[in-house]
């Protein structure tokens, strides 16, 4: 209820075509502000599904790995188990996967501001594959890991109006 401006806006953020490989665009907000669930609204909008060949769906824990987030992109896109714990061996199944398609990548609830952890994941992801214009949805509630993760502006997530509130309680 309430997000459709907030869906729409961000549907034409990662539609347009980039001379980048992967761009980050990351959602801020607080809290139980909604940030998952428009996330989510994105990435089921049939507009998505028509640009983008793979879509990935991450929920990112507080204190990660960069090798288990690859690990958990790989059985994302497969369907099962990884039992590699080479970062290298990972990614190149990773690209294989892809097969140059490009993507959405959705990482949901991130919390770690460390700019190197962060600067060597897109670095490899970057390299998966050669097709421009592949995204990276990132939700977060600190500022400062939109900052670390991307050069663009965040989206700031508001807060409902007082009748989209009053509708969600009559419901």
């Amino acid at each position: 209820v309430g997000r459709a401006n907030d869906e729409s806006n961000i549907v034409e953020l990662l539609l347009p075509s980039s001379e980048k490989v992967v761009s980050v665009i990351p959602i801020v907000g607080m809290g139980g502000i909604g940030k998952t669930t428009l996330a989510k609204l994105v990435y089921n909008n049939p507009q998505i599904d028509a640009h983008f060949g793979k879509k990935i769906w991450i929920c990112v824990s507080e204190n990660f790995q960069e090798v288990e987030l690859f690990k958990l992109i790989l059985e994302s896109l497969t369907g099962r188990k990884v039992d590699l714990s080479s970062k290298d061996a990972i990614v190149k199944e990773i690209k294989k996967e892809m097969k140059d398609n490009r993507y959405l990548l959705v990482l949901d609830d991130v919390w770690n501001e460390k700019p190197k952890l962060w600067d060597d994941f897109f670095e490899s992801l970057a390299g998966i594959v050669t097709t421009n214009g592949s995204r990276c949805l990132v939700t977060t509630r600190l500022g400062q890991v939109a900052t670390i993760v991307s050069r663009h502006s965040p989206y700031l997530l508001g807060k409902l109006s007082d009748d989209d509130c009053w509708s969600i309680l009559k419901e």
